[in-house]
């Protein structure tokens, strides 16, 4: 059954670090807040500051004290701006000035001001529900009266806000405060039983808590409450998944309460996401149809979005309906960067790759940004267009370090395609400054290296790999054919071809390399069987010419020829079967 995680308070998710230790704050917070920033409300203060002040009674002093505060934040000097804010808001009492003080306080990690800061902007704005929720965040640990008393009117202000913020503010918080958060919301529930929302908020967090017994006796008295509370039935129906270990009873559950509570459209959509978790596509389209013509906009494109991904599944796929729902998500908000991706998806099944390319490129945002762009990439590069898909890779603009891994290792795979083997070499370098010790930059490193004919670098680069994972089997297979290769170490190379067959028993790729080797020591018996145990469990083209070529010296020519041709018929174009073909003077004509 999919949880729908909570939608966490913009700008709040990185200040708990208050939470977990007293002497460090998060200096990240206004720079990751919309409805809490420094410089916007500085704005509006100074807005209000001039308003105010163009009566004959204006305060010069404060707005002199602004001013220096201002210009103090442009100049970094945060001390200055914190005194002058603070003498601000002894005079003034202004709550927009409480929330910068607050802001600065927790950039600039001073605890002990972010507690006077975040009390008085909560006091000063009780119908502000950040003020609120900041506020009992920071004073968690040290004022539980006054952290019950925002609590309740964070509650009061936005119940359903409240229960789905106090839900992703819990994981912020140190343990010791986790619990003390769920404290706090017992004592609003033993002063007030009746209230069906503070009852929610406790069965919620204890939920989280793994505290089962005290949400399952929570979420049974917010039913009798209130029956119909969407976000009570959706936590009963979580709890009834987690005591059972079984989605089906809840799903009936759900089901009972949607044919009880026909008007609650949200319950509905749950209902449908919980089905399509669950594979019941079938029935998620019954519920669905129902809320596409809902008359709340928001329902009604929900539900389309989700009738398209059960379009594009299995057994239920319908390109053309699919595309109908999601072209109806187009210039509304819903037009998010997964619409595009379905759109493009649907494109490629229709084989037009340059509106599934166009689609993909145009994905800004994440969670397909990058994934869109590796698309648009492969289509090109299947299409041989291998430039224009190397430029889409270098137009992505990855935010974390597996992306950028992704991002490059594609792009080393294309340059070697291009056989430019100096854009191949520069990417790999540039995944090695940012991951030193990845094994697949690593690899990739030795191969382009090996290629360069540069067999000290290769063969460097495969040792690193077996110091980091001395049982990377892959290593170790190519480490022992560089030395068959390249070296007249044929002792080392059987040692660490033996090991890669130790851990890969009857991996044909590597009885290859350990055939070829026992043919370079001259034992040929041995060879033969091994690359004819190799060819018996594949036909690689590689094993085939490796195979042949020691039949023809052990003077099985006409055996060797036909493997050879077997071999040129898969693919008349590959490098090392001609080079072979070419020696023994051996050529084949299309049928």
């Amino acid at each position: 059954m999919r949880i729908t995680p909570p939608i966490i308070l913009i700008g709040l998710t990185t200040l708990i670090t208050f939470g977990i230790n007293s002497d460090a704050a998060t200096k990240n917070i206004t720079q990751n807040t919309n409805q809490s920033n420094v410089s916007d409300t500085r704005s509006n203060v100074k807005t209000t500051i001039d308003t105010a002040n163009s009566s004959e009674d204006q305060d010069i002093n404060n707005i002199y004290q602004f001013l220096l505060a201002d210009i103090a934040i442009s100049r970094q000097q945060r001390s200055v701006a914190i005194e002058n804010f603070q003498q601000l808001l002894k005079t003034t009492q202004d709550p927009e000035i409480a929330e910068i003080l607050t802001e600065l306080a927790i950039e600039t990690e001073n605890y002990q001001l972010s507690l006077f800061a975040a009390k008085q902007w909560a006091e000063l704005s009780p119908n502000n529900f950040n003020a609120q929720l900041i506020a009992i965040a920071i004073l968690l640990g040290n004022d539980q009266l006054l952290v019950e008393k925002f609590l309740q009117q964070a509650i009061k202000i936005d119940p359903k806000k409240a229960n789905s913020q106090l839900s992703g503010l819990l994981p912020k918080l140190s343990d010791p405060h986790k619990l003390l958060l769920e404290k706090a919301l017992k004592s609003l529930v033993n002063q007030n039983p009746n209230n069906p929302t503070n009852q929610l908020c406790l069965a919620q967090i204890a939920a989280q808590l793994g505290n089962i017994k005290t949400a399952e006796k929570a979420i049974k008295i917010t039913l009798q409450l209130k029956p119909n509370l969407t976000q009570a039935i959706f936590l009963q129906a979580k709890l009834i998944r987690y005591s059972t270990k079984s989605d089906t009873p809840a799903l009936n559950y759900l089901h009972q309460q949607v044919v009880k509570f026909t008007n609650n459209e949200e319950l509905s959509l749950f209902y449908a996401n919980a089905l399509l978790d669950n594979n019941k596509n079938t029935e998620a389209l019954l519920i669905l149809k129902k809320l596409l013509d809902s008359k709340s906009r928001d329902y009604a494109l929900e539900a389309n979005l989700l009738t398209a991904e059960i379009y594009l599944q299995k057994p239920t796929v319908n390109i053309k309906q699919a595309k109908i729902h999601l072209n109806k998500l187009i210039n509304t908000d819903y037009a998010t960067s997964k619409v595009y991706f379905m759109l493009g998806q649907i494109a490629e099944q229709q084989m037009d790759d340059q509106t599934a390319i166009h689609l993909y490129t145009s994905i800004e945002e994440e969670p397909y940004h990058i994934v869109a762009f590796l698309r648009a990439a492969l289509l090109l590069a299947n299409n041989q267009q291998l430039l224009p898909a190397i430029d889409i890779l270098n137009q992505a603009q990855p935010e974390t370090l597996l992306e950028k891994k992704q991002l490059l290792l594609f792009k080393i795979e294309l340059a070697l395609e291009l056989k430019d083997l100096s854009l191949a070499i520069n990417t790999a370098n540039e995944g090695l400054e940012m991951l030193p010790n990845d094994i697949d930059f690593l690899y990739a490193h030795s191969v382009i290296s090996s290629l360069n004919n540069q067999m000290l670098v290769a063969e460097k680069d495969l040792k690193h790999i077996i110091t980091i994972q001395p049982e990377n089997h892959n290593a170790l297979n190519a480490l022992g054919f560089i030395l068959t290769l390249h070296t007249n170490r044929q002792q080392e190379a059987f040692n660490y071809l033996q090991q890669a067959l130790q851990l890969s028993p009857g991996n044909p790729l590597y009885m290859d390399s350990m055939g070829w080797l026992l043919y370079h020591m001259g034992k040929i018996p041995d060879s033969l069987e091994m690359l004819s145990n190799a060819y018996k469990i594949s036909d690689n083209l590689n094993i085939a010419v490796h195979f042949g070529e020691v039949l023809w010296n052990n003077g099985q020519k006409q055996k060797a020829t036909a493997i050879w041709k077997k071999a040129w018929q898969t693919d008349p174009n590959d490098l090392d079967l001609l080079n072979t073909l070419n020696q023994y003077q051996i050529s084949f004509k299309p049928k």
